[in-house]
């Protein structure tokens, strides 16, 4: 059984004139796409969007996962939408891969075509509207998926009231978010219109926090770590941090946090920045990212901030075998 899976983008001032007629692109690969760039209808405009914008349209036909077949006819006969997380696992992950899939292609399209043409404007200009799914070409539902707002912790409500104390300690104290922290929140901005660019970044964002870790524990090694080359970061992260004498303990950072920054993060880094070779899409940048992030937070809280701790993932505390805060 097939489906034909379409995704829609929208591109901030893309500049197409107001007689602009579509184009349409053939995208190869593992599965051939089409990509339509034209000016929004009458109905997207009566939507919401800009008169201004261009409108981005990918469309493909996939072969569904056997196992998958029930849970599209469920989608097709179902009145209003389905939470992704009760279709199961199985098939959020094939739908987040073809989703992504397709809205790849629409980004390449116009990034290819604003770099030929010398346009400048905004490095990530796009926006999304819902992926759309068929049988036949003809019915077309709405293909359930995950919102992701962003990558890493939930939206927080502040309430600073509530740690005013503290905070002016802090600020008494003249503490100041760390710079691992400040590239880590820069990366992520970057994982779904830049993803390579966020690779890099994340990765000298675990980098550069492992080094300021040391340098706040042990200060007579700041010079060496600043002027020169430091150890690999696998062998930093396994032997050398349990042995600091840091605040709450020896700074244990759990296997699978290493295994995939220094297994998946850092090999992929080097194949990018040194060869120019290497891929990623936004999707595979979640684990990294969920990684350096708890990364980063166990850093702080090994440094004497007991709070950071609320910021672990709870399976990386059970990991640890500490108590969640």
């Amino acid at each position: 059984m097939k489906v034909t899976i379409r995704t829609t983008v929208f591109v901030a001032a893309s500049n197409l004139g107001p007689n602009a007629s579509p184009a349409t692109f053939a995208v190869g690969g593992k599965t051939p796409t089409s990509v339509v760039l034209r000016r929004p209808t009458e109905e997207e405009t009566a939507s919401g969007l800009s008169p201004g914008v261009g409108i981005l349209v990918a469309t493909a036909t996939f072969l569904l996962p056997g196992n998958l077949e029930s849970v599209f006819k469920r989608i097709a006969t179902t009145v209003g939408r389905l939470n992704a997380d009760a279709l199961g696992s199985g098939y959020v992950e094939w739908a987040s891969h073809r989703e992504s899939e397709l809205s790849t292609a629409c980004r390449g399209v116009f990034k290819l075509i604003r770099w030929r043409l010398g346009q400048q404007g905004f490095a990530s200009p796009f926006g999304a509207l819902p992926t759309m799914w068929s049988f036949d070409g003809q019915s077309w539902h709405v293909l359930p998926g995950k919102m992701r707002l962003i990558v890493g912790r939930p939206f927080v409500t502040i309430s600073p009231n509530k740690n005013r104390a503290e905070l002016q300690t802090m600020i008494d104290n003249q503490n100041a978010e760390p710079l691992a922290q400040e590239l880590i929140r820069e990366a992520i901005d970057l994982q779904w219109s830049n993803p390579r660019s966020c690779l890099l970044v994340a990765v000298a964002a675990a980098e550069v926090g492992v080094k300021q870790f040391i340098a706040g524990i042990v200060p007579a090694t700041r010079w060496l770590l600043e002027e020169t080359q430091s150890p690999p970061l696998s062998q930093i992260l396994s032997s050398y941090l349990p042995e600091l004498p840091a605040p709450y303990g020896p700074a244990r950072i759990p296997r699978s946090i290493r295994k995939v920054i220094v297994d998946r993060a850092v090999p992929l880094r080097n194949k990018i920045a040194h060869s120019g070779t290497g891929t990623v899409t936004g999707l595979e940048l979640e684990p990294i990212l969920w990684a350096i992030e708890d990364l980063l937070w166990l850093l702080d809280y090994y440094r004497g901030y007991s709070w950071a701790l609320e910021h672990v993932r709870p399976e990386t505390i059970a990991e640890l075998g500490l108590k969640a805060p």
